[in-house]
């Protein structure tokens, strides 16, 4: 018992730099993980129909209204602020983080109380394709992630708040609960409460993530005192810096808005729950691949910045860019070739099974443009630019928009629509962004870095070979061995082939038992930037 306490004590306690980040890949992993179950057992559960589409519908006007008042204002700029209050005084912080947590939170209670007065007829104006029948599951599940987002907002302040404070546990492990939560209330309630149950476990979830990160502040000597000082400096500050990244994040919502408008109103029933699916099974691979390494290289790109090392702010900028494109170019290419088995292993049989694989062949084209596009959206606000990565995200909208309704209309396509649409879309943000990028950063080394696209394409298209062949040889067999054969045939051709074709990535990927030698041949390579500086 006395270990048991002193475990507890070391987890829920300020902790080291390895010690957190440690606890968040575990976390993050288990997350995946578990949202892999998740969708599973819900689509396993509930399937591909018209209530699977209401479900996923639901979810737009909550998190809108979530990232409106909230999630624009925890990403990247309420810590920097309430570390700035800090250095004035303890008292100074605390009231600072104070006024944050009272003001954005009354303001999302406010709209959402607004909502949920007038509910039946934003949900009317907003979905006018929704059927008679479907309007009261979408009514009643928008209520309930209303609710859930409530416990989410108070969450996400308290999670930022342990953050700054340098408590790792809690921040990390609460997503798990949510996740669990969903998964408990279909397997305990989907009998009687049908889909529902999955939005009663959501609420339930969103408690316990809201619990838990109570009970770490509760334990954390720091605190805040509720304020609302409207005239604070610090939270005008905030008010205006979070729109850019409101902006940003709300025309991805507006786009899932739009596919599934057009899943009602053209494409038919069970279309934007197929998306849905697909997109969940894409974002694992971006996930890993480009907001993981995105979120490390950040504060290294922040310190050359600060120290107006412009060479060294290109050059690591650059590496990570290859990094990230030699581990998420050949997931891609694994992905569209073993897509219906993917499928098929997560989400079961389904009699709408060859909708959600034919949203996801295009889908995982995008995969290496937006796991790139959020390293360049970071080095942006590393600049200390928002408004660029703000007009990407419209020109994202915009070409999203476009391209679906061209695909669709003139050249007759289905729910692949909304993937290849949401791929081109990409290939305009990632072009714009590296077109804008030089005159804020100087010149970028595309003589570096185009060699190691031409390379990694090549070794990529020998995997591809490789897979294919392998699951044409075993297409007469169960599709579970032959996805793991093609897994393990991919993944041992093209690191081999990186090995022979002497790929500098290779030595790179974290993993690998001889990263701290890459290490060095980094530092080495800095090392070069400085001398000849």
């Amino acid at each position: 018992m006395n270990i048991l306490s002193r475990m507890k004590q070391k987890l829920f306690g300020p902790l080291g730099a390895g010690a957190g980040a440690f606890i968040l890949a575990v976390a993050s992993t288990m997350s995946y993980l578990l949202g892999w179950l998740r969708d599973a057992i819900f689509a396993r559960t509930f399937g591909i129909t018209a209530f699977t589409d209401s479900y996923f519908k639901a979810f737009i006007l909550p998190d809108s209204l979530l990232t409106i008042f909230i999630t624009g204002a925890l990403l990247g700029i309420l810590i920097p602020l309430y570390v700035r209050a800090q250095k004035i005084s303890e008292e100074e912080g605390a009231k600072t983080f104070g006024d944050f947590f009272f003001v954005l939170n009354s303001f999302y209670a406010i709209a959402a109380f607004l909502c949920l007065l007038f509910l039946g007829p934003i949900l009317s104006l907003f979905f006018p394709e929704t059927s008679v029948e479907q309007m009261p599951v979408l009514l009643q599940i928008t209520k309930m992630l209303i609710f859930s987002n409530f416990f989410f907002a108070l969450s996400n302040f308290l999670g930022h708040f342990l953050l700054a404070h340098k408590r790792f546990f809690a921040y990390s492990i609460a997503p798990l609960l949510y996740n669990l939560g969903i998964i408990l209330g279909i397997l305990v309630g989907s009998s009687e409460y049908g889909i529902y149950s999955a939005a009663y476990g959501g609420l339930f979830g969103a408690m316990l993530h809201f619990l838990l990160r109570l009970y770490d502040f509760l334990k954390s000597p720091g605190r805040f005192v509720i304020s609302f000082d409207i005239h604070n400096p610090l939270l005008r500050e905030l008010l205006r810096s979070m729109w850019p990244k409101v902006i940003s994040l709300l025309s991805l919502q507006i786009g899932f808005y739009f596919f599934a408008r057009m899943g009602d109103g053209i494409l038919g029933e069970g279309n934007y729950s197929s998306f849905q699916y697909a997109r969940n099974l894409q974002s694992f691979a971006v996930s890993l691949f480009g907001i993981s390494f995105a979120t490390a290289v950040f504060p290294f790109l922040a310190d050359f910045v600060a120290e107006k090392k412009m060479d060294h702010f290109l050059f690591r900028l650059e590496k990570s860019l290859g990094q990230i494109l030699f581990l998420a170019l050949p997931s891609a290419v694994g992905v569209i070739l073993i897509a219906p088995e993917i499928v098929r292993l997560v989400y079961g049989v389904q009699e709408n099974n060859i909708l959600t694989v034919m949203a996801l062949i295009p889908l995982a084209l995008a995969i290496p443009l937006e796991s790139m596009n959020h390293l360049l959206v970071r080095a942006f606000h590393v600049l200390k630019n928002t408004f660029i990565p703000m007009i990407a995200s419209l020109l994202f909208l915009t070409a999203l928009i476009s391209f679906s309704l061209l695909l669709v209309f003139e050249f007759n396509f289905g729910v692949e629509a909304f993937g290849i649409a949401y791929f081109l879309s990409f290939v305009v943000q990632v072009i714009f962004l590296f077109l804008l990028l030089p005159r804020l950063a100087g010149s970028f080394p595309w003589s570096d870095f185009f060699p190691k696209i031409r390379k990694t394409c090549f070794i990529s298209a020998i995997m591809g070979i490789s897979v294919f062949f392998t699951i044409e040889f075993l297409r007469n067999t169960h599709y579970l061995p032959r996805f793991a054969v093609a897994v393990c045939v991919g993944i041992v051709t093209y690191f081999a082939a990186a090995l022979l074709l002497k790929s500098p990535e290779v030595y790179e990927v974290p993993f690998w038992k001889w990263y701290p030698l890459s290490r060095k041949k980094s530092q080495t390579s800095i090392q070069k930037i400085d001398d000849s500086v």
